[in-house]
């Protein structure tokens, strides 16, 4: 099986400094392109939201 990420460093992943910590942005460098992502919305969290 050939590896997906040329380094460690090809996927990084943001999230929030309050409890909950919740991924709100990756961003994902591949062999064949790259992509990236933002939440739009969240709902049900355990701890109170925390300024972004």
């Amino acid at each position: 099986m050939g590896r997906v990420f040329e380094t460690e460093e090809d996927m990084k992943v943001w999230v929030t400094r309050d409890k909950n910590r919740i991924p709100i942005k990756a961003k994902v460098n591949l062999k064949v392109g790259s992509f990236s992502c933002d939440l739009t919305e969240h709902k049900g969290l355990k701890n109170k939201l925390g300024k972004l």
